[in-house]
């Protein structure tokens, strides 16, 4: 294959022969060079999201129920002497794939935005200077490095490594990740292919295929919305197919019947009136209110700096009942404030303190605390950079090696947990002990520093630090317990030090002790089940014990879990709901559901508040769908039965369910009360049937009495009142099922007001206005009639609340 054939060629030349294909060097590229390189190549980028109109048009356009209308529009066209009606039916048509249509771009209009917020960046050598850049600026000839917890930019091939282990299962779908090194030919374990993922160790390189002609450009297109059916949606589509099924069960019925009975109505009329209201019946505008919805409450928490990846999640969002976060920089400010310095030589505890930043670069918390309390930065031209080791989180060290440019002595600064720096090297030491456990005791962070010149180790000191809680976590502590929503910390820090911030926020009380890892390493998955559903915070943990405890919860309830390192990982991919902070390593980023730009607490839990307004918003067109289509067009379509003409034309179907949807719009973003958030909404088709036979049933009995009242006038007048009653009633129940209390003690939605009156307005002008009569083949209505339908319309909402009551107190728990 020719991708292939590039990189064959690529690996048969030397070193100086790739610096001089490339026309580079191990000083990288100039600036200028690059600014024409990137003329000649384009930028680094694989996809571009696009927004296709036309396909958006074709999969609204070609749905099976729009379908199955458009088969009703032909079939009256060819088969009635009057065209105006199929026109009008065509409208309906023409009207819903039209606003499907544009919520589906709206929606791929908000994902096209989001996915232009994230970027990914590259550390490269420019002019003799490594610096860090947007990956999408790299060109071929590049000198890159990458290390653990970055995503390859480009394809590179490697001129050196060390311990370099790369996941590839996105590029070649093996599992199993591989080592690299740029002495290994074979099988291209010379060349990192952009896409692919460092697990471990880090290399430099030369950028040698960039964007398109990389090897993920060559293959097929890159998904860049993670394909995650969740469990409402599966729910939702197969409540959908049920009522179709029933729609379609029940039109066969009618249609048989009609057939058998005397002076049945026209086999082409009846026929149309079947197929329109099968799609009457059925939720056809369900995925695009769902899309609608998802997509208002994705923008809205973008506003709050939490970025999504995958619309879906916010359903997914909409069921957790257990948050599990760190709390450094989520519950706490992680603005550190420097407490104490306990040193016989601060100087050089600073100095040493300080050196990661000076050659990185890059600044920690502690750091930062430190640089706000000195004036100048210590002289560093005595030291030269050698190597940085990461922090590990099982030994929970990290390392920074440099050397003396006076007598060449190697100084390893080792930085990290007190007690872990005491006992491993200094023999537990009672005094540096004794300073330590004062400050834990405070609730301070501490770390210890130590330095190792040849085989000596020095105890350099401790610095202790404040970092206070967040005023938003209060609130957000009581959001969540309003919802139900448990909070569980786990973090790797002082079990002392995550007691006090539990204390504090009202996590815990005093009588709760705090799980530490040692405690449950051992423990089998029954006594760790126990352990992890009695306690709310575990620290000193390990990776491997964050991913054991968020499988044991999960399995339970749907858990949510905020991580941030490479090592959280595994638990980011067993979560329900996986989140990630921006600074987080780009393989974090790329595996989690949700990137938050500030990490905070209240941003989670107002997330999942979101999710469950969002499903609950969804809950409510469904059930309007059940009370008002059902009940209505089912009570209707037996009237067919008893009657020798149409209760209802097919074009006044259509037009009492267009009118009734004129206010659902609104329920995408509107207003909920707290206790109907307080649990997840519990999305059961067995109890969603027995409430659609209630509701239903209301609307039936109403239907009953309005044709019994009107059952001697002339079959215009019937239709009429018919079309009327069916209409205002699907029109108020939209005010009926909005929340679980009685109308009266719901909160007032100004819009849904405003909507239902447009909406009654219509109806009424629709039957007043004598052209559209014409046209819909209404009789104007008197006085007296209109004032049983309001006699009828009380009635209704009397029997639709009565209906409530007895539902929610058999099933309090449900949609």
């Amino acid at each position: 294959m020719y991708f292939l054939e590039k990189f064959n060629k690529i690996n048969e030349k030397s070193l100086e022969e790739i610096e001089k294909f490339l026309e580079t060097s191990k000083e990288g590229l100039r600036v200028e060079e690059v600014k024409e390189r990137l003329k000649r190549y384009g930028e680094n980028i694989v996809l571009t999201f696009k927004i296709d109109i036309l396909e958006i048009i074709k999969r609204n356009l070609f749905n099976f129920f729009n379908l199955l209308l458009l088969f009703a529009v032909f079939f009256s066209f060819f088969l009635e002497s009057s065209k105006i009606e199929s026109i009008l039916i065509f409208f309906f048509f023409f009207l819903s794939v039209f606003i499907s249509t544009l919520q589906d771009y709206k929606s791929s209009k908000l994902l096209e935005d989001l996915i232009k917020v994230f970027k990914n960046y590259a550390f490269v050598k420019r002019d003799g200077e490594w610096k860090k850049i947007e990956q999408k600026f790299l060109v071929p000839g590049d000198l890159v490095k990458v290390k653990i917890g970055n995503i390859v930019p480009a394809d590179i091939i490697l001129i050196k490594s060390e311990d370099l282990l790369i996941d590839e299962s996105i590029l070649t779908g093996e599992s199993v990740p591989v080592f690299k090194n740029e002495k290994n030919k074979e099988n291209f374990s010379n060349i990192l292919f952009s896409g692919s993922s460092v697990i471990k160790g880090e290399g430099e390189g030369y950028v040698i295929f960039t964007g398109k002609e990389s090897f993920a450009g060559s293959l097929t297109k890159k998904i860049l919305e993670i394909k995650k059916e969740t469990i409402y949606k599966k729910i939702l589509d197969d409540f959908a197919k049920k009522i179709f099924y029933f729609a379609l069960f029940l039109g066969s019925v009618l249609f048989i019947a009609n057939i058998m009975k005397r002076g049945y109505i026209s086999f082409q009329e009846f026929t149309v009136f079947i197929i329109v209201l099968i799609v009457a019946m059925v939720p056809e505008f369900l995925p695009a209110m769902t899309v609608l919805t998802l997509s208002l409450t994705a923008k809205k928490l973008s506003q709050k700096g939490l970025l999504i990846k995958r619309l879906s999640v916010i359903e997914d969002l909409g069921t957790i009942e257990i948050i599990t976060t760190d709390k450094t920089g989520t519950v706490t400010t992680n603005k550190l404030k420097l407490k104490n310095i306990f040193s016989e030589d601060k100087e050089s505890f600073i100095k040493f303190f300080l050196a990661d930043f000076y050659f990185s670069k890059e600044q920690t918390p502690y750091e930062k605390a430190i640089l706000e309390e000195i004036k100048n930065l210590p002289d560093y031209s005595d030291l030269e950079f050698i190597e940085d080791i990461p922090f590990d989180p099982l030994i929970r060290l990290e390392k920074l090696i440099v050397k003396n440019k006076k007598n060449g002595d190697l100084i390893e600064i080792i930085k990290g947990a007190p007690e872990e720096i005491i006992k491993k090297f200094f023999n537990e030491n009672e005094k540096y002990l004794s300073e330590f456990m004062k400050e834990d005791e405070n609730g301070f962070r501490t770390l210890a520093l130590a330095i190792k010149i040849k085989d000596s180790y020095k105890y350099l000191g401790l610095a202790s630090f404040d970092d206070p809680l967040k005023k938003e976590s209060f609130e957000a502590f009581k959001i969540a317990k309003k919802m139900n929503v448990e909070i569980k910390i786990l973090t790797g820090d002082s079990p002392k030090v995550a007691r006090k911030v539990g204390l504090d926020l009202g996590i815990i009380d005093k009588n709760e002790k705090v799980i530490i890892g040692e405690e449950i390493r051992n423990l089998n998955e029954k006594e760790l089940e126990d352990l992890v559903f009695k306690y709310h915070i575990f620290a000193r943990l390990y990776p491997e014990d964050k991913l054991r405890i968020i499988k044991i919860l999960k399995n339970k309830k749907p858990t949510l879990f905020l991580g941030e390192g490479i090592n959280d990982l595994l638990a980011l991919r067993e979560a329900d709901v996986s989140i990630v902070v921006d600074s987080a390593a780009e393989i974090c980023k790329e595996e989690a559901d949700i990137v938050m730009l500030e990490k905070d607490l209240k941003n989670i839990v107002d997330a999942v508040y979101e999710g469950r307004k969002a499903l609950e918003n969804i809950g409510k067109y469904i059930k309007h769908t059940m009370s008002d289509n059902f009940g209505n067009l089912i009570s209707v379509s037996f009237l067919t039965l008893y009657l020798p003409y149409l209760p209802l034309k097919p074009l006044q179907v259509l037009l009492t369910n267009f009118l009734t949807d004129i206010p659902l719009v609104i329920f995408s973003s509107d207003n909920i009360n707290d206790e109907d958030i307080a649990k997840p909404v519990n999305f059961d088709n067995k109890k969603l049937f027995i409430l659609l036979l209630l509701l239903g049933f209301s609307a039936a009995i109403v239907n009953i009495f309005a044709y019994l009242y009107i059952r001697n006038a002339e079959p215009r007048e019937v239709r009429t009142f018919i079309f009327l009653i069916t209409t205002f009633t699907g029109l108020f129940v939209s005010f009926l099922i909005r929340n679980k209390n009685l109308f009266i003690k719901q909160k007032v939605n100004f819009f849904l007001f405003l909507n239902v009156f447009l909406a009654l307005i219509l109806t009424i002008l629709f039957v007043k206005i004598s052209f559209l009569a014409q046209i819909f083949d209404f009789k104007d209505i008197s006085l007296k009639h209109l004032s049983f339908i309001l006699i009828l319309l009380i009635i209704f909402m009397l029997l639709t609340e009565i209906s409530k009551i007895v539902f929610y107190k058999k099933f309090p728990e449900s949609l």
